[in-house]
């Protein structure tokens, strides 16, 4: 937003030839100390220590990369010289809170940062952001690590999705800021014309600062987290002269000052119902608008109030300590280990028995995709795929698929969004074959085949070469036939046939089977009927979110086979 009545004419700084050489040392520092997180300080703490612990994984990942997320906020106040001003009422110190905003431009979501780190909840901080984004080169991988919570804007894709992770965040004990945007897209003239449009036609208010918000996503946050939310924030954000772009933050041209008004709200004053938390929101974004028009007429928000300047000296230790840890001298960096040999990939080999074609989905946990994601696969088939040093991802089979010449389809099971190549996880119920790649050639391996998920087809998987453990792991039972009625998935195209078998958690959505809430801890959540049926038929693979003793296995330097429909282990 352009402020037409500010009398303090405020510029836009000019790009000279100091603040392009800063920018560019600056984005430098920032990509390169993403990367040298993401590729060795997020393997063991997000993807090993999960395996042990979801909390303690959690509880490592917010502290470091709220370290690392310390950079923006001082680079913005400190290096920038932008002016962040707070309106509205003081927050106190919370650790579960829902953050709604206005999206005025591409960066709103960066400024959240601001706010968070000035409360000492910066690591905690998520997101509900458009699934394209969590594709992008490096930062993506990123997203995934920080658990944000990915949208097609698809209200039939997105809300299994949405419910499933929301469900991990339940314990109240587990500190959140998840952060949402209910306009679903930043804020242009046009797509203004088209959200009054559209007001005209429903009944709806016409905004003139603000799209119409996105009700569902407000209200399916809203339900799952509830109960355990300490407050909502309700953030309109402005800015002077104009609107940043990213680049304008790294070079410093834009803004010369961010207007943050605040209004919290407690969850108990916001309906439960899905109505009338839709006339909540709606009513919430009138007064955005009424607060934009103010803001655009006088230059700033009612009630302005001093916060916290953010320290210099913090400034310089944060970057020192960042740059440190990513440029140190290290033996371990490079492509060559110990005595020259060189670190080589791992062979992932999958191989269809099924009498039947299976579509294997492939989701990676980094920026390395393998196989593009899925492809299918005709019985007696096999393909190999290799993975990067450092890899982490999870295989599964989609079965009763139908695809066009676009690449565009349905599957019975573990369909992923309608797509030929998955770029986010299967809907369960589906048996999931989940690796984590060691580092180097000397790094361990963890392995599992998991029906915490739920189960679709047999699968296991068979570690070729390597030391240590190295045992087999997998479900070579057809749980299928064995499933609980109220745990089963019919085929639609086969009458009469089980396709799959949902979790417990999944069917009945409870604490007990869920461990979540009160259950959320391994002294707590303990195995129930339905887990313990599929850990007798299936006693290698992991049954519950805490079935770690038995369930999770390792190796050094192997390579592994996948089969899909094994005979035997």
């Amino acid at each position: 937003m352009e402020v037409t009545g500010d009398s303090d004419n405020l510029k836009n700084r000019s790009l000279t030839p100091v603040r392009t050489l800063r920018g560019l040392i600056i984005l430098l520092i920032f990509l390169s100390t993403a990367f040298m997180f993401l590729i060795y300080f997020a393997p063991p703490f997000a993807l090993a220590l999960r395996l042990l612990s979801v909390h303690q994984s959690r509880k490592s990942i917010s502290f470091i990369f709220g370290h690392w997320l310390a950079l923006w906020p001082y680079l913005f106040e400190t290096i920038n010289g932008t002016t962040v001003i707070f309106s509205g009422d003081t927050l106190p110190v919370e650790k579960r809170v829902l953050l709604i905003a206005n999206h005025r431009t591409e960066v709103d979501w960066m400024y959240l940062w601001n706010i968070a780190l000035r409360k000492g909840c910066l690591g905690y901080i998520k997101y509900v952001l458009k699934s394209s984004l969590m594709r992008l080169p490096i930062f993506g991988w990123g997203f995934h690590v920080l658990e944000f919570i990915p949208v097609e804007r698809k209200r039939e894709v997105d809300e299994p999705v949405m419910l499933q992770m929301l469900s991990s965040f339940k314990d109240p004990r587990e500190p959140l800021w998840l952060a949402l945007f209910p306009e679903g897209t930043d804020f242009t003239e046009e797509k203004c014309k088209r959200s009054q449009k559209f007001a005209a036609e429903a009944g709806l208010p016409t905004l003139s600062n603000v799209l119409l918000p996105k009700t569902r996503g407000f209200s399916v946050c809203l339900d799952a987290l509830h109960n355990s939310l300490d407050a909502v924030y309700d953030l309109t954000i402005a800015y002077k002269p104009r609107c940043p772009s990213f680049m304008d933050n790294v070079f410093g041209t834009d803004p010369s000052e961010v207007h943050i008004h605040v209004k919290r709200v407690l969850t108990k004053e916001i309906p439960a119902s899905e109505a009338e938390s839709s006339a909540w929101l709606m009513d919430s974004f009138k007064s955005k608008d009424r607060l934009l028009s103010d803001f655009n007429a006088q230059g700033q928000f009612p009630n302005q109030r001093p916060e916290e300047e953010l320290s210099i000296l913090k400034c310089i230790a944060t970057f020192g300590v960042i740059v440190s840890l990513t440029f140190r001298p290290s033996p371990s960096v490079g492509c060559c280990k110990g005595g020259g040999v060189a670190v080589s990939a791992t062979v992932f080999t999958l191989e269809n028995s099924c009498p039947y074609t299976v579509w294997p989905g492939i989701l990676s946990g980094n920026t390395n995709t393998l196989g593009e994601g899925g492809f299918p696969l005709t019985p007696g088939a096999s393909i190999q795929l290799n993975a990067p040093p450092g890899w982490s991802g999870r295989f599964w089979a989609r079965t009763g698929c139908s695809f066009g010449s676009s690449g565009r389809g349905t599957c019975v099971t573990g369909d992923c969004g309608g797509a030929l190549k998955c770029t986010g996880n299967g809907v369960p119920p589906a048996t999931l074959a989940e690796f984590t790649v060691g580092s180097s050639n000397s790094g361990m391996d963890f392995y599992d085949v998991s029906l915490v998920d739920g189960y679709n087809v047999k699968m296991g998987i068979r570690p070729q070469g390597g030391s240590g453990d190295c045992r087999y792991a997998g479900c070579v039972s057809d749980i299928n036939e064995i499933c609980p009625s109220e745990l089963r998935i019919m085929d639609p195209l086969n009458d009469g046939i089980v396709a799959a078998c949902k979790s417990a958690c999944a069917a009945f959505n409870s604490p007990e089977f869920c461990c979540t809430g009160a259950h959320a801890t391994p002294q707590t959540c303990s195995p129930t009927q339905y887990s313990a049926m599929f850990k007798n038929a299936c006693p290698t693979a992991y049954s519950y979110a805490y079935d770690d003793a038995t369930s999770t296995f390792t190796c050094n330097g192997a390579n592994y086979v996948i089969t899909f429909c094994p005979s035997r282990s």
